[in-house]
């Protein structure tokens, strides 16, 4: 018997002699590409994730604090700090002195905080303005390199309680006993 001239079993080894080769060629590629996605998803998950901001200390305080959290599942490498701008120093300390924005921070591993003081928000509403950016330049494992801006409003913690609720028990509790004295 023949097919296309050719005897039955000359075909199927012309056959399997093009279809083993060309199978080979595509496993090969398809297991390329799966490394290469399974690097990168890899490396996804390793990605450190750097957030910046200001919070309050407190109800009636009128100090912020800067905190710097790293919030994803990889360490982040020479992480350094700037800011846009000088801000009033706060006791005869200079913020730019501090180490993080001088030497930086060699290794800040996942889940790692940082908070300290930054400054009088209502002070700095009246001599440095109402935004400030502050950077964060970091590497990763693989030493790419990350630069964020994290542009905060110091106004936007405005209207935050500026007077203790016991401060008006107290003020309360002080007119009645006056009351009462009077009485």
């Amino acid at each position: 018997m023949t097919f296309l001239g050719m005897s039955v079993s000359a075909f199927a080894n012309l056959f399997a002699g093009i279809v083993v080769p060309v199978g080979t060629v595509l496993s090969v590629i398809i297991s390329r590409q799966s490394v290469v996605e399974a690097r990168k998803l890899r490396q996804m998950q390793d990605e450190p994730r750097i957030a910046v901001t200001l919070w309050q200390q407190g109800p009636v305080s009128p100090f912020l604090n800067l905190w710097i959290e790293n919030f994803g599942t990889g360490a982040a490498y020479d992480l350094r700090l700037t800011i846009d701008r000088e801000i009033e120093p706060l006791n005869n300390r200079n913020l730019l002195d501090l180490g993080i924005f001088v030497h930086g921070i060699p290794c800040f591993p996942p889940g790692h905080q940082m908070v300290f003081l930054f400054g009088d928000r209502t002070r700095m509403l009246q001599t440095s303005g109402r935004t400030v950016t502050i950077s964060a330049t970091y590497r990763t494992f693989d030493q790419a390199l990350h630069v964020e801006a994290f542009p905060i409003d110091i106004e936007s913690l405005a209207g935050m309680i500026q007077r203790s609720p016991l401060d008006d028990i107290a003020n309360g509790l002080s007119t009645i006993g006056r009351k009462l004295v009077g009485f």
